[in-house]
């Protein structure tokens, strides 16, 4: 049965035309099928997709819902036809348990005389959660969980109103293989009966799960595609308008006789990892992968003095360095790039020089008062370093796409000068082009001596990139690869699990 027609679709904010579709450009989404909608950041997709879930309306074009004008005025209306979305970024209530967060808005199916059945909204939550994420507990509180845990709850939650359609944005982003193989199982069992819309830049899920494929560039309607009969490089080339060159590195780099920039040794983290020990030359990059909940997530911000140690040694520059905290890291060249980009590593509210120059403010002040003349030229020259698409600098990050702003945290970290970057999924959520733009910063931040410590969810990444691989299982090393190893996929999996 057909779900939604989409003809001529047009979306406007301020200046910027997000979507610009010809009358001609035409889309049909049927039950059964299950949609990619893919593209570089920017290209549209999310705008699309919140368009279909009532988070905004176009400005022109016509949207049909089995077979009926489509015009939704909030997202609360598209849920009442049958039209739920997983977006991005967690929106669960941090206070509330899972299962309260299940079913908020349903509470009165869990009321008698004005008291709540806890118990019944427990089972009840535990069944669904059984579906999605059994390893969820439902009397757990939404804060303490970890980022793509939410997600599979929202997922649970969009699921138990038994939509017609679902819509998934960049949902995997930030999923170990595990978590994403629940979800992608999840949407096979739901085909049937839904169809299903995938907003992702993981081109291994567009070929397990898809049938179709929606291509956008710079919110222009590129082609409607059977997936069976797309191989990856023609996605990709649709998707950039050029050919991709991941610049995979080449062996040998780093100096293993000079002087460190950093040695880590016995480094213990309360709740992540026991007895980690790195060392990490100029101009090599050491990746860190492992199984979600391994240990690998605490190992950057032990370093950099965001989470306490309780035990181990670390020793920057031949000097050691205790009593660890951001600002010092900062002054030192220790500069860290955070999984969770909106929340903790911008200011989304801000300009986007504001957020690059943050770091910084000290260096481009004169007697207490900022410079904004500075400001300007110093974020100007890093944005377009590192290509962020933006009007200006003047322009606020919550406007920009997930890879710019991704490309603004980093910006913000070269603002500081420094040469030792830890990061955490860097490449989380963006394009294969805005991939190769990082990949690329990466390999010439290492050709000018500085060091990187990788860590990453994906293991062809760590493959592509890392000179040295070293896998956590159950907060400990359980292996380290060099380069001229020359492992596969297989072979991390095998020390990971």
């Amino acid at each position: 049965m057909q779900i939604f027609q989409l003809e001529g679709i047009g979306k406007s904010f301020g200046g910027v035309r997000a979507l610009r579709w010809r009358d001609e450009d035409r889309v049909e989404i049927s039950t059964g099928e299950v949609w990619a909608f893919a593209g570089e950041n920017g290209a549209g997709k999310s705008t699309l997709a919140a368009l279909l879930a009532g988070v905004t309306s176009p400005n022109r074009g016509t949207m049909r819902y089995e077979g009926e004008p489509y015009a939704p005025a909030s997202v609360n209306e598209a849920k009442a036809r049958g039209v739920q979305i997983v977006f991005q970024e967690p929106a669960l209530i941090p206070s509330l348990t899972v299962a309260e967060n299940l079913f908020i808005g349903r509470e009165a199916e869990f009321s008698r005389f004005g008291l709540r059945l806890g118990r019944r909204m427990v089972a009840q939550a535990r069944k669904l959660l059984a579906g999605v994420c059994p390893h969820v507990d439902p009397q757990a509180v939404a804060r303490d969980l970890s980022l793509e845990d939410q997600k599979l709850v929202e997922t649970a939650r969009a699921v138990s109103t038994n939509p017609r359609c679902l819509i998934f944005d960049e949902t995997t982003a930030t999923m170990s293989s595990r978590n994403t193989a629940l979800l992608l199982d999840l949407i096979a069992r739901l085909k049937p009966t839904t169809a299903i819309i995938m907003v992702t830049h993981r081109t291994e899920e567009i070929f397990a799960v898809t049938d179709k494929l929606l291509i956008l560039k710079d919110g222009a309607f590129v082609a409607v595609r059977d997936t069976a009969a797309t191989t990856p490089d023609e996605l990709s080339n649709l998707m950039v308008g050029r050919d991709v060159d991941l610049h995979i590195r080449s062996a040998g780099a780093g100096n293993a006789e000079e002087e460190p920039l950093l040695e880590i040794e016995g480094l213990t983290v309360a709740g992540g990892v026991r007895d980690f020990s790195l060392r990490l030359a100029k101009g090599s990059i050491v990746g860190i992968g492992g199984l979600a909940g391994a240990g690998q997530e605490r190992i950057l911000s032990g370093i950099y003095g965001t989470q306490p140690s309780s035990s181990g040694r670390v020793v920057v520059k031949g000097k050691v360095y205790d009593g660890r905290r951001p600002r010092r890291s900062i002054g030192l060249g220790l500069m860290y790039a955070p999984k969770n980009r909106d929340r903790e590593g911008l200011i989304l509210q801000q300009k986007v020089r504001s957020n690059i120059v943050l770091s910084v403010l000290d260096r481009l002040s004169a007697g207490g008062l900022a410079s904004k003349a500075q400001e300007t030229s110093l974020s100007s020259q890093l944005a377009s370093r590192l290509n962020v698409k933006c009007r200006s600098v003047e322009e606020n990050c919550q406007n920009l796409s997930g890879g710019n702003r991704q490309k603004v945290v980093l910006a913000k970290l070269l603002a500081t000068e420094g040469d030792i970057f830890l990061l955490d999924n860097p490449t989380r959520g963006i394009d294969i082009g805005a991939r190769a733009e990082i990949y690329q910063l990466l390999n010439d931040l290492t050709a000018r001596g500085a060091g990187v410590i990788l860590v990453s969810d994906e293991l062809q990444e760590l493959l592509q990139m890392s000179d040295t691989i070293m896998l956590i299982r159950d907060g400990r090393v359980a292996k380290t690869f060099d380069r001229k190893d020359k492992p596969q996929e297989s072979d991390l999996i095998r020390h990971m699990i």
